[in-house]
């Protein structure tokens, strides 16, 4: 026969367990950011971009043959993300503010974007004329990267000052396109007619900010004589010098 506890030492000992009716800790829960709808779409957004580069991959995929159920896997993944974007798109229509909405077309048309740096000024007189020589280099340029398509929309960026070429913005019709054309970009540095011609997506107000401390601190590492390079927003060195 067990020894008989001592009805003081196992109330102590018991386990309190809260009512289901006990108050919550609103405190924690406040703690947590809610999301505008405008930042909900930025990361739908992001999740189109990603989507974008899973089709890039299955594109390349497809082109070598390669059948397997990853492969698969991630065909159907993509086909139910794009079934539920349009139910997505259509409830943030009706929750966004015409404000929102301005900033938001800003952004869609960034994501299907990239900025020329190198193209000389037109020396065409009327702005029509220039702006049809410009686009003449960009789709020459797009010819040189096998590219299919051509741009939606092209034009020079803010006003011209020193003599400088203006950077050219070139918007594409598709995030898929606008990928493609910066994967392709690494063949311009193989082409004479090319080769001061630099591409880069485009950006916003603080990520340009944070590109050009990022090149300033590549300029002072190259006078100090350390072989460096930009890769995937971080400076690290050239280990490899043909590449």
């Amino acid at each position: 026969m067990p020894p008989k506890q001592d009805p003081k030492k196992a109330k102590n000992n018991a386990t309190t367990i809260p009512a289901i009716s006990s108050p919550v800790n609103v405190g924690k829960i406040a703690s947590i950011p809610q999301l505008t709808p405008l930042d909900s779409k930025k990361l739908l957004d992001n999740s189109q971009a990603i989507v974008s580069n899973i089709r890039t991959y299955l594109d390349a995929q497809k082109s070598k043959k390669v059948e397997n159920e990853t492969i698969a896997m991630m065909q159907m993944l993509v086909a139910i993300f794009d079934q539920q974007q349009l139910l997505i798109s259509a409830l943030f229509d009706k929750v966004m503010t015409p404000s929102d909405k301005l900033i938001d077309a800003e952004g869609k048309e960034r994501l299907r974007s990239f900025v020329i740096y190198g193209i000389a000024e037109s020396g065409e007189e009327t702005n029509r004329g220039k702006y049809n020589d410009d686009l003449g280099k960009v789709n020459s340029l797009l010819d040189v990267l096998d590219i299919e398509t051509g741009p939606a929309n092209v034009y020079r960026m803010g006003k011209q000052k020193d003599n400088k070429p203006r950077l050219i913005k070139v918007v594409m019709p598709t995030s898929y396109h606008k990928n493609l054309v910066l994967k392709n970009a690494i063949s311009l540095k193989n082409l004479p007619a090319f080769a001061n011609v630099f591409l880069r997506p485009s950006l916003t107000l603080e990520q340009r900010k944070a590109d050009y401390d990022l090149r300033c601190q590549l300029r002072e590492a190259k006078k100090n004589g350390n072989n460096m390079r930009i890769y995937r927003g971080k400076l690290v060195p050239i280990t490899n010098p043909g590449n």
